[in-house]
């Protein structure tokens, strides 16, 4: 008797529902830990077109970015998006909305909240065109990774495949001026912020700095430090989930520059020579970044009042 073959099924495609971005007015900005920790994305404000290798053996993980062609591999700069659209989604979650990887938003909600623009500024057509170029590049970066959704159920990814955005698409009014923009968030993000809960609270100050460094720095130290009184971070390790080609020695005077003007919002920072300790082969004794949360740090992580009556204003 012949055996049946089973037909696989079929998955009925839904429409994602639409999501606004503009219900929500006073975002406690959130990051994901896991892309706050390890090397996701380029930290050169020039155009990087190599990819980007981190593997971890001692914690399993594995991570690959590239950029799909010549557009180049998201900036931390570019990030400063992605990080909004977390916040907003998370706000909404707890307000208890429903929400959506679909997300229609302003782009003069975003250009205030995340600094790019000042609440002095009426136009911002070069903050517009930055934000162009940002969505192009999030688009066309690509993310293999082996850190997964902990769905519940016996099967789960061994190994995902994403860009931050699926897509995006710029509608004008009337033809003349840009009136509002639609993204779809990857699933492999909004799963993490929706079902995962994977998300830690940032100071809004994160968005005034400049360096990508600092950028990179705060993010570790908001991951690993937390509200604890001191954590220190071997330099060798932060050189390690720092995606760049320049030498190490270059890369320790850089950093111990930054950490030397302790401009990190929540956080001291200070550099530690441990005379005791030695590296395997090595005559230089081990170095430390020393991180210790400021007095307060926690009540400064909501977007300031002035934004919030601001953009209450706004006929958006």
């Amino acid at each position: 008797m012949a055996r049946k073959v089973q037909k696989p099924g079929f998955i009925e495609h839904v429409q994602l529902s639409l999501f606004f971005a503009e219900d929500i007015i006073e975002p406690n900005f959130r990051d994901d830990r896991d892309i706050m920790s390890y090397p996701f994305l380029s930290m050169q404000k020039q155009k990087r077109i190599e990819p980007i290798y981190y593997r971890n053996d001692k914690q399993g993980i594995e991570i690959k970015v590239e950029s799909i062609d010549s557009a180049g591999i998201a900036t931390i700069f570019d990030y400063d998006f992605i990080l909004w659209i977390i916040s907003i989604i998370n706000e909404a979650i707890e307000e208890g909305k429903e929400t959506s990887p679909r997300v229609r938003f302003y782009p003069h909600q975003f250009l205030l909240q995340a600094g790019w623009i000042s609440s002095m500024q009426k136009g911002g057509g070069l903050a517009y065109k930055r934000l162009a170029r940002s969505l192009e590049r999030l688009k066309k970066t690509t993310i293999t990774t082996n850190i997964r959704n902990n769905k519940e159920g016996d099967i789960k990814a061994a190994t995902s495949a994403f860009s931050w955005i699926n897509e995006y698409h710029w509608y004008e009014h009337k033809g003349k001026k840009i009136d509002h923009v639609e993204i779809v968030l990857a699933d492999w993000i909004y799963d993490r912020i929706k079902e995962e809960r994977t998300v830690l609270s940032i100071s809004p100050e994160y968005f005034s700095l400049t360096s990508a460094m600092a950028k990179m720095l705060y993010r570790i130290c908001r991951k690993h430090c937390g509200n604890q009184d001191v954590f220190k971070f071997k330099v060798s390790t932060l050189y390690s989930r720092y995606p760049t080609n320049s030498k190490y020695s270059l890369f320790k005077y850089r950093l111990k520059q930054l950490v030397k003007k302790n401009i990190l919002p929540e956080y001291n920072t200070s550099w530690h020579i441990d005379k005791d300790r030695y590296p395997m082969n090595s005559r230089k004794p081990i170095e430390y970044v020393i991180i210790s949360p400021r007095p307060g740090s926690r009540e400064a992580r909501k977007l300031p009042r002035t934004v919030r009556h601001l953009l209450e204003g706004m006929d958006l």
